[in-house]
């Protein structure tokens, strides 16, 4: 039998194997954001965009070793197989990237410039849409 590729992942993709990649990323996405906030880390202090002093926790490496560590345990104690993210690849992509674009229109939506009506005081339609903003013009 040939390797599946791609797209041939796609064709087979059935409302069962998105809902259960769905859950899959949202118990992943959970437990990092559920260790985010408990794995200790050392603490700092810096600027905000507005210029008031903020402290930060750096624990990124932790949160990164621990998962590594804690996925190799469970993997090689049985309990759960990463041949999963193989065969489930095609249904994982895609809730991935719904989750994203879901995520990224949220995000949007919620820019002061977004809530303003578009052509009532005059403002060129394609900078309130499609707004490019670097550093801290975010105000």
């Amino acid at each position: 039998m040939p390797e599946p590729n791609f797209i041939s992942m796609l064709t087979e993709l059935t409302s069962l194997n998105l809902l259960e990649a769905a859950g899959m990323f949202l118990v992943v996405v959970g437990v990092l954001f559920l260790g985010a906030v408990v794995v200790p880390g050392r603490r700092i202090k810096g600027p905000d965009m507005e210029g008031n002093t903020r402290e930060y926790k750096l624990n990124g490496l932790a949160l990164f070793l621990m998962t590594a560590f804690v996925i190799a345990l469970v993997q090689s104690m049985g309990w759960f197989s990463l041949s999963v993210l193989y065969s489930q690849f095609a249904a994982l992509f895609v809730a991935a990237n719904v989750f994203a674009f879901l995520l990224a229109t949220w995000l949007f939506s919620r820019l002061p410039a977004f809530r303003k009506p578009l052509l009532a005081s005059g403002v060129d339609i394609l900078l309130v849409c499609c707004p490019i903003r670097l550093g801290s013009e975010w105000t």
